[in-house]
């Protein structure tokens, strides 16, 4: 049995976007036998892992992975994921995300400040740090609450403390998400699941689809139609994407709000048709309206239980364009 291993699990949560693979490096130990070298393509919705283990008395395991994360035939970005398992010393991986490309940690002249942790803020993904869990020694932190606290604090600040632990152990295990949007405060807060949104005027219907519309109705079958996942989309804004259709966002069309999806990374008006600015409640501070990016006089509201983007001029019109998340 190896003295050290080192696993990831990369789950792809995103609707569109597939991981590529593009280089990755052992700078110390070797590659699980068995299936466990880096996968080639993690589509969405899809996982993948890979595992590293030390090959010698008194070694450890030291490796980064590249993904470039492409959107139909176009690049989007990078993610950088690395891990070192040392026989002395202390157990710590980074990761990174970039529009380019990173520096590795290992087996290069890293720059004079030590740091090459960078997490690139304005691309339409990001990887977030789920669990870390091991067998024995340093220190455990798997509770879902401080991940999202740590990675709501910044990747040098709480992500970078988060994952520092004071000991070494010998097989640890970190898994990350690939999610769609961007990385902020924002996407921790909104980091929980799918939700469901009641209307404040009439409290027993929800937001939900049917045929691809979107509508408000009473709660009811089937359950997938009324969920939806908030995705940051930057400051302040945020889209709705579908449970039962992942890879449809509501968005608007001829003031309509329909269920689609994009027809590509050129799609630029779908992108646009999709982002609402996360507003506080027009009726009731304690809800939530969505106002339209591309058409910021104009709110999410339902007229006739068909929802619209209409402007909100009206006292009936603002509580049609209030909502409670649930």
């Amino acid at each position: 049995m190896p003295a050290r291993t080192s696993r990831v699990i990369i789950h792809n949560k995103t609707s569109y976007f597939k991981m590529v693979r593009t280089f990755d490096h052992l700078c110390g130990g070797e590659w699980t036998p068995g299936g466990w070298r880096p996968p080639n393509v993690i589509e969405p919705g899809r996982s993948g892992g890979l595992q590293s283990e030390s090959d010698g008395i008194a070694t450890g395991t030291e490796g980064y992975v590249k993904y470039d994360v492409i959107w139909g035939a176009r690049r989007q970005g990078m993610v950088y994921i690395y891990w070192n398992n040392p026989y002395l010393g202390v157990t710590r991986p980074r990761f990174a995300t970039h529009l380019t490309d990173v520096l590795p940690d290992c087996d290069y002249e890293a720059p004079g400040d030590g740091s090459t942790f960078s997490v690139d803020k304005n691309l339409n993904f990001y990887l977030a740090p789920i669990a870390y869990r091991h067998s024995d020694g340093g220190g455990d932190i798997t509770s879902p609450g401080d991940l999202a606290a740590a990675f709501a604090a910044g990747p040098l600040g709480g992500v970078g403390l988060l994952f520092g632990l004071s000991g070494i152990v010998k097989d640890p295990q970190w898994e990350y998400e690939l999610r769609d949007g961007q990385y902020g405060t924002l996407s921790a807060e909104l980091a929980g699941g799918f939700s469901r949104f009641r209307s404040y005027n009439i409290p027993g219907h929800y937001i939900r689809h049917r045929n691809f519309l979107g509508e408000i109705s009473h709660d009811g079958q089937p359950a997938e139609d009324f969920k939806f996942a908030l995705v940051n989309r930057g400051p302040k804004t945020v889209a709705l994407r579908s449970l039962n259709f992942p890879d449809r966002y509501l968005r608007h069309q001829h003031f309509e709000m329909k269920l689609h999806a994009s027809a590509g990374p050129d799609d630029d008006l779908w992108l646009k048709d999709t982002t609402f600015y996360l507003d506080r409640g027009l009726a009731d501070s304690n809800g939530i309206s969505f106002r339209s990016v591309n058409y910021p006089d104009r709110y999410i509201r339902h007229r006739n239980f068909r929802l619209y983007i209409e402007p909100a001029d009206t006292s009936l019109a603002k509580a049609d364009a209030t909502f409670y998340r649930i």
